[in-house]
């Protein structure tokens, strides 16, 4: 009985803290979805997040705007578009991760490009990258440009950070492992994302209650 009627007598500073949070989360969404622009390797995952920024900074102002002028019917709107918002972004998200990664023709195009390329700095930043991989598909890719049998691979296919001669490579590609690597940061984001929706559908839930409990309250 004690919290509640401590909830009740600072729910308005509950619902401002609330909705100050919400302000928050849209900010760092909208942030996060116009800066991250590696990981938001898709169309769709990207207006996601634009769209959550956006539309939950304005969700948010409108329920401050309503609570501080005493327009309950604002706060009431807000209080529904929060809810709506919550569970699209929950189904949009569960259907994300549920759905297989597609990898982009062009990655793998820009990714063979550079591997094609004949002078020492592109061969050197192929080279760099760090995935216990091996030519573009595989390490049979090297056999197009020298004999790897006679000089052996580059030391990145055998993770050598030396000249060491390399005879025995990796046998998965780069692209190939590019693509995993880029599958499990969007897996981990989308769970970051999902678990961040589901705060805001708790948020949601105590301000409305919160409104709906005090009549005297906006």
């Amino acid at each position: 009985m004690g919290f509640l009627k401590c909830a009740s007598k600072y729910s308005k500073q509950i619902i401002y803290c609330c909705y100050s949070i919400l302000m928050l989360y849209g900010a760092g969404i909208l942030i996060w979805g116009l800066v991250d622009e590696e990981v938001d390797s898709d169309f769709v995952t990207h207006t996601i997040r634009l769209s959550t920024g956006v539309i939950s900074v304005v969700n948010a102002a409108l329920g401050l705007y309503g609570t501080g002028y005493g327009e309950k019917c604002l706060v009431y709107l807000s209080i529904c578009l929060l809810f709506v918002t919550c569970i699209v972004q929950i189904l949009a998200i569960i259907v994300r991760i549920t759905l297989p990664y597609e990898e982009s023709t062009e990655r793998k195009a820009e990714l063979q490009t550079l591997f094609d390329e004949e002078e020492d700095k592109y061969a050197q930043r192929f080279q760099k990258i760090e995935l216990k991989c091996c030519g573009v598909n595989s390490y049979n890719d090297y056999e197009e440009k020298f004999d790897p049998l006679l000089l052996g691979y580059p030391p990145s296919c055998c993770g050598f950070s030396t000249n060491t001669k390399c005879t025995k490579p990796f046998e998965i590609g780069c692209h190939q492992k590019l693509q995993e690597a880029r599958e499990y940061h969007e897996l981990v984001r989308a769970i970051i994302f999902l678990v961040s929706s589901f705060l805001k559908y708790v948020s949601a839930l105590v301000i409305a209650i919160l409104t709906i409990w005090g009549d005297d309250l906006v």
